[in-house]
């Protein structure tokens, strides 16, 4: 009976909170995009700027969709995801991770990393959202190619920086 009895509680706490999670759904419109207010904030064309330590904008994330964790901050990122820095250098995915308190970008999808004339392809990936520190870590099937010329910059010089 005792066991009846805690189960029977455990039962209403249960239900009082999913009825407590269901009130607190609510839906905004910003910029005509669904945005679910609870632990997880979903979005529709993600744009996110990740900062250095001086408070400068070091990359920049875009994708068609998102789901943000609140409670963490991670990120998960889908549809023609792409990590930019500032200096050109280029992550492609259709799909990702951003762990917060480890500040890593990580995905076992197929990725492009593109860094002037050299171009890095395979499945998974470890990197930082800076993309700066030229610690990529791609699981398997790595390819490296290097292009004639980076894109948008006929006649650059190997190893310059464009003005982006």
């Amino acid at each position: 009976a005792e066991a009846l009895q805690r189960a029977l509680e455990a039962e209403q706490a249960r239900v009082m909170e999913e009825a407590q999670l269901k009130a607190k759904q609510l839906t905004l419109a910003a910029k005509d995009e669904a945005i679910r207010i609870r632990d997880e904030v979903e979005a529709d064309r993600v744009h996110i700027d990740f900062y250095d330590p001086a408070g400068a904008v070091s990359s920049v994330l875009t994708s068609d969709r998102g789901v943000i964790t609140r409670r963490t901050n991670d990120m998960r990122a889908m549809g023609h995801v792409q990590v930019r820095n500032r200096e050109g250098h280029e992550l492609t995915t259709e799909e990702l991770t951003y762990a917060a308190e480890r500040r890593k970008i990580v995905t076992d999808q197929f990725v492009q990393i593109v860094r002037g004339r050299d171009v890095l392809t395979g499945y998974g990936l470890e990197t930082d959202p800076d993309l700066e520190h030229g610690q990529f870590e791609i699981q398997r099937d790595v390819r490296a190619t290097v292009r004639e010329e980076p894109d948008g910059a006929p006649g650059a010089e190997p190893g310059g920086h464009g003005s982006h």
